[in-house]
């Protein structure tokens, strides 16, 4: 269960907390007093600093949007870290534009480049950060998103392992089941000799579930050309079925797994389970069955 928060409101708090001298600084302030501003930071800085008043200035315009890209980023953590870069260019274009049209202050394409960088960089930091919150042991705990999945498929791995050496006669020389499974009545029939493969592995693997499916003719789909299960089963259970599929995706030519409005893909398996948008119903979210698809 993938149970990072959709919302933090202490980062958010410190984002609109941050909106003030931020506003004061591009949009109110006269360039006079910015421009005084960045001599004494220049100055404070001491002799030894090499790049001058202008220097100072380039800097404090990248990291200007840093604050806001981390704090949106934290804040909000199911949404794609390049959203907040996107922002930050706008934002920075909407301050620019404005500047532009103002007879103490001046425009820049260059600030508008180094704030973009800022906020990107910012953002970049806050998904680094962002984890996922566990309960182990009925204690609740946040750990690294990277963390977890390592432990995830190392667990399903030995898991894997195990059950297959249990099973004598019914795996094959890579590990997984190749009993038929009577669960799934003449599914097999319609599949792929590969998804097949996989739909005998997911019910030697996982016998609590009870049903399976997935076969629709003339869909246009995956399920239409037989390359795609659906493993009828919601919960936990229905993760630890996700999960397993990801981490054994390579073995058994798995390209897409679906569950709980989350899907990950072989081609962008470096982004994780993404978030998906809401479909109408709980069977179209995938809340009552775990979608797999084979190439």
């Amino acid at each position: 269960m993938n149970s990072t928060p959709a919302v933090r409101p202490w980062a958010l708090l410190a984002l609109a907390l941050l909106c003030a001298p931020l506003v004061w600084v591009v949009l109110i302030a006269d360039g006079w007093t910015v421009n005084r501003l960045v001599v004494r930071i220049w100055s404070s800085l001491g002799p030894r600093f090499p790049l001058g008043p202008q220097g100072v200035d380039l800097i404090l315009n990248t990291l200007m949007l840093v604050p806001f890209g981390f704090l949106a980023g934290v804040g909000l953590p199911r949404v794609p870290w390049w959203v907040w870069w996107a922002v930050g260019f706008l934002l920075s274009l909407g301050i620019e534009t404005t500047q532009f049209f103002m007879a103490t202050r001046d425009a820049s394409w260059l600030d508008l480049v180094l704030n973009t960088v800022g906020a990107g960089v910012g953002a970049l930091a806050a998904r680094a950060v962002n984890g996922r919150q566990i309960v182990h042991r009925e204690k609740s705990a946040w750990v690294k998103a990277t963390y977890l999945e390592k432990v995830t498929a190392k667990t399903s791995s030995r898991t894997s392992s195990r059950t297959s050496s249990e099973a004598e006669g019914t795996s094959s020389s890579s590990g997984f089941s190749t009993q038929r499974c009577a669960k799934a009545g003449n599914l097999e029939g319609n599949l792929t000799s590969r998804t097949d493969k996989v739909l005998r592995a997911v019910c030697g693997e996982f016998p609590r579930v009870s049903s399976y499916g997935g076969y629709r003719p003339g869909s246009g789909s995956y399920h239409g050309s037989g390359q795609a299960i659906d493993v009828m089963v919601s919960g936990e259970y229905g993760w630890q079925i996700a999960r397993w599929a990801r981490a054994n995706a390579g073995k058994l030519g798995i390209i897409e797994v679906i569950y709980e409005q989350k899907i990950w893909t072989s081609q962008r398996s470096g982004d994780g389970w993404r978030s998906m948008s809401s479909r109408g119903s709980v069977s179209a979210d995938h809340y009552d069955h775990v979608h797999i698809s084979v190439r």
